[in-house]
């Protein structure tokens, strides 16, 4: 983990919730603490023909990490 006053940046680490995720361990997480908005990244090489597939697949992975982050730790749209 790296961390600055207005930034924290987590390589492959779960992050602390309060409930239960099963999926909350990213590739990258960037938290922007001065607008409290979260980069969510997972990184994946993919074929090109899978490539809508995986990227609703990873959207769908994900979702429950994204809705915690925003209604209970009130941050602005994780992306």
């Amino acid at each position: 983990m790296l961390e600055n006053p207005n930034y924290e940046l987590y390589y492959e680490r779960s992050l602390v919730t309060d409930h239960t995720i099963h999926n909350n361990c990213l590739d990258v997480v960037l938290l922007d603490k001065t607008v409290k908005e979260a980069h969510l990244r997972d990184v994946e090489i993919s074929k090109s023909h899978n490539l809508h597939s995986t990227i609703t697949e990873k959207l769908n992975k994900y979702k429950d990490l994204k809705d915690e982050l925003t209604e209970y730790n009130n941050w602005k749209r994780p992306l």
